[in-house]
């Protein structure tokens, strides 16, 4: 008999080690489901920086590139108004459809002598 009682003690100690091993497992599990989530919504973050990323990078090459064109249409109408007479500069740019104050602020006119250029040119148009 205390053979029997031996063996079942330890069939009933091997049962409650398998039971606790049982629970880690379970618990081991649990955390590697949350690890898992939380490296998915990282790489998620991650792709969605790196299209933002791309999108901004575009972004600043196009506006380079307008700044460039802007600043070489100025070099231009400095280097056209450097080579010829003043009003004949303004009428140009005003014929060419630039507002009155950009018009002022290239030929460094005061805005009456500006606004008197710009109704000799609407004159000159009419004749």
């Amino acid at each position: 008999m205390p053979a029997t009682l031996f063996i079942a003690a330890c069939v009933v100690v091997l049962a409650a080690l398998v039971a606790r091993q049982a629970r880690g497992m379970q618990r081991l599990r649990y955390e590697l489901a949350q690890e898992t989530a939380a490296r998915l919504k990282t790489e998620e973050d991650f792709q969605a920086l790196l299209v933002c990323s791309r999108e901004l990078g575009e972004r600043l090459r196009e506006q380079f590139t307008r700044q460039q064109t802007l600043a070489d249409q100025v070099q231009h109408l400095n280097r056209g108004l450097a080579q010829s007479g003043g009003a004949v500069d303004v009428q140009r740019l005003l014929n060419q459809g630039l507002a009155l104050d950009q018009v002022t602020s290239l030929c460094e006119l005061s805005r009456g002598e500006a606004a008197l250029l710009e109704r000799w040119t609407k004159q000159l148009k009419v004749a």
